[in-house]
């Protein structure tokens, strides 16, 4: 029997302001999960607030038998989703309500992929328990992770955090690992031996390209580091060697795996870059007395040869399962509302929604697929070629007010029956002045006129905070959050709506 598709035991009300129809607590634990970047208030729900819903989620779940679950989807972000934050929160839950329950110690083992994922913890710990010690589970973890030597002298260097509130030394006092006493000697006496990294080997006087270069020849240069060079490149074009050891780290797939890098940071990268004006390009280029550059490139050659790359970058990161078979077509609603401007890991909430669209294009192919924005109008957009990020760069959320039976109305008015409707918006989902007409009011029309057999799919970029905004069944299914892991799972929701709780129960602690 599904769980996803369960009679609702209790009506709320939504940060939208409508009615709202919860979850169990393992899907809505899942769910927020995914919807929980952590970085920016969202203009229904602030940061905090958030946090408060996981740890109430996580509590009841926990005093209801099922820690293991929690451990479970602490994991899952870590590893599968890639969003380091939740993650944290959701370890520093099991320890505050688990206790006893015998998956604390592994389960934070298993989200130490870097140094820093102890720091953080503990410093979250002590945020939340100022008085209190962290716990034995905790503790024995951080000890396990040393004592295997999980990081190198490089690694431990690199997330020293001297000037933090938690240092690793701290980290180390607490563990009193056992093993390799010669190595934590030496984070305790601050004595480890110095590392060269690009942001700390650059400094006023430094010639960047030549750090850059040097670095990356010796293997020193992390993706990451290199996707954050990006607008750099535009001062050191003309010299090939840094320009090829960039897109060589690039486009390294194994670099790229082990990185964890999601998709919308290969477009911030190139809007980063897109901030330098051309005359800015063209007077570097004329101080380093090249100014052969000038007839061989413009600055729009700049730009699109480090555009191509990005866009290289991620489509290699996006490949998905296809959210619609060969021959479907799909129709992808965009809300451009003013809500949409909404800025979260330094994009607007638009701007992500159009990078979601990219991904999905790519895997669906622009001749099956039709884009609308809306807002109070809906309006069809060309897509005649693949979107590519200058494309969205053009793009932005119009200060307009939102009415949800616009991208509906248009489909019923111009009798067009597509397979697959993807809605993607950020919790607006009620007519103008009415908390009882949502968006499953209109789908259902449109279902009920033109095209009965259509498979919906509501994407929440924002996540709620408290339920859902509407009861889903059948054909109907909601996601929410800006993970790129949503994409292969949203196929999966379609043919069994508890498939993200089952990924996350499989799960080895």
């Amino acid at each position: 029997m599904s769980k996803f598709n369960t009679i609702p035991s209790q009506k709320q009300s939504n940060l939208a302001g409508g009615v709202s129809y919860r979850n169990d607590a393992k899907h809505e634990l899942a769910i927020s999960v995914m919807s929980s970047t952590l970085g920016n208030d969202f203009f229904y729900e602030s940061e905090e607030a958030r946090i408060v819903s996981l740890e109430n989620l996580s509590k009841e779940l926990i005093e209801s038998n099922n820690a293991d679950y929690v451990a479970k989807c602490a994991i899952y972000a870590r590893h599968n989703a890639n969003l380091r934050s939740v993650s944290h929160v959701l370890g520093v839950n099991l320890c505050e309500y688990g206790t006893g329950s015998g998956v604390i110690k592994p389960a934070i083992n298993r989200l130490i992929k870097r140094v820093d994922d102890m720091t953080e913890l503990t410093s979250l710990w002590n945020t939340k328990h100022p008085k209190s010690m962290i716990p034995n589970g905790m503790r024995k973890a951080f000890r396990e992770v040393l004592e295997e030597r999980r990081f190198d002298s490089y690694q431990l260097k690199k997330y020293e955090q001297k000037n933090a509130k938690v240092k690793l030394k701290d980290i180390i006092r607490l563990a009193r690992p056992s093993k390799h006493l010669e190595l934590y000697k030496q984070v305790l006496d601050v004595n480890l031996p110095k590392i060269e990294q690009l942001h700390t080997s650059i400094k006023a006087d430094t010639d960047i390209q030549e750090t850059f270069i040097e670095l990356a020849k010796a293997n020193k240069v992390g993706y990451m580091e290199a996707l954050k060079m990006t607008p750099k490149i535009l001062e050191g074009y003309g010299r090939e060697e840094t320009l090829e050891y960039w897109k060589e780290i690039l486009l390294s797939q194994k670099m790229q795996s082990r990185s964890g890098v999601l998709p919308f940071r290969y477009y911030k990268a190139y809007a980063d870059s897109r901030k330098r004006p051309d005359d800015a390009v063209f007077s570097i280029m004329n101080r380093g007395g090249i100014e052969a550059l000038k007839e061989k490139y413009t600055a729009r050659d700049v730009y699109k040869e480090i555009g191509d790359t990005l866009e290289e970058a991620f489509t290699n990161v996006t490949q998905i399962d296809p959210l619609a078979h060969e021959g479907e077509k799909v129709a992808i609603l965009i809300d451009n509302s003013g809500s949409m401007g909404n800025v979260s890991l330094g994009l607007s909430l638009f701007a992500h929604s159009l990078i979601l669209t990219k991904a999905i294009i790519e895997n669906v192919g622009c001749e099956n697929v039709k884009l609308y924005f809306w807002s109070d109008i809906c309006e069809e957009v060309n897509i005649s070629d693949n979107m590519t990020f200058e494309w969205i760069s053009k793009h932005s959320a119009a200060n307009r007010a939102t009415y949800v039976n616009m991208p509906f109305h248009r489909l019923i008015e111009d009798k067009i029956a597509m397979d697959k409707v993807i809605i993607l918006t950020d919790c607006q989902m009620y007519a103008q002045g009415s908390g009882k007409e949502t968006f499953k009011t209109y789908a259902d029309q449109y279902k009920q006129t033109i095209a009965p057999n259509t498979k919906v799919l509501f994407w929440d970029l924002a996540g709620y905070g408290a339920g859902t905004p509407i009861k889903l069944d059948g054909d109907f299914l909601e996601i929410s959050g800006l993970s790129d892991k949503l994409l292969s799972i949203a196929p999966k929701l379609w043919n069994d709506s508890d498939a993200l709780v089952k990924e996350i129960e499989a799960v080895e602690i």
